[in-house]
């Protein structure tokens, strides 16, 4: 099935200070994990898992079907930027970059469960989900990076769009593929 995987790396855990108790540690990581799984939602996301203090989330899924799921996708990393701005005046916080990035790609998976009898997870697997991964990695504090197949589906779907501005970065070569990816840092349009 075609859909848009999205990775969202919240927060480095040094932000909750290296002297910070378990539970401590794990109450901060909950603000930042609340704010984007918040925003996640409204846009529609299916959060495929938590991973300490990470988000795997999937567009066009048999759970949450959209013909414009890529543009789903980007609108949700903007209003996360957006929320996670917000919650840094709220605590009093001054990142300089911000604290976030996030990958995009849109492509083929595989959807299914996995695991065994004892316990089953809903979740995506195949090279665009490994692709989503790597952007993610790859982008630094504060970006949001697509893939160009992410952005061509975003023009075939929405060509009159304006509310999202696109600027191409350098290809990159990803572990696991043989050519280069074409990349794109997302931006609001008037932002």
């Amino acid at each position: 099935r075609e859909v848009t995987c999205m990775f969202v790396y919240a927060t480095p855990y040094a932000v909750v200070g290296e002297n910070a108790r378990p539970q401590q540690m794990m109450e901060q990581l909950n603000i930042y994990l609340e704010v984007a799984t918040n925003a996640i939602h409204s846009a529609q996301g299916i959060i495929d898992k938590y991973m300490g203090n990470e988000i795997m989330v999937l567009f066009n899924t048999q759970l949450n079907p959209d013909a414009n799921h890529a543009r789903c996708a980007v609108m949700a990393a903007l209003d996360l930027r957006d929320a996670f701005v917000t919650l840094y005046e709220d605590i009093g916080v001054v990142p300089d970059p911000h604290l976030y990035h996030i990958g995009i790609h849109t492509g083929v998976a595989t959807l299914g469960n996995v695991g065994s009898l004892n316990r089953r997870s809903f979740t995506a697997i195949g090279d665009s989900i490994n692709l989503s991964k790597r952007l993610e990695e790859y982008a630094t504090d504060g970006q949001i990076i697509v893939s160009e197949d992410t952005l061509q589906h975003i023009l075939r779907n929405n060509p009159a769009q304006g509310e999202i501005r696109f600027e191409e970065r350098p290809s990159l070569q990803v572990k696991g593929r043989t050519q280069q990816t074409r990349i794109y840092e997302v931006f609001r349009a008037n932002g």
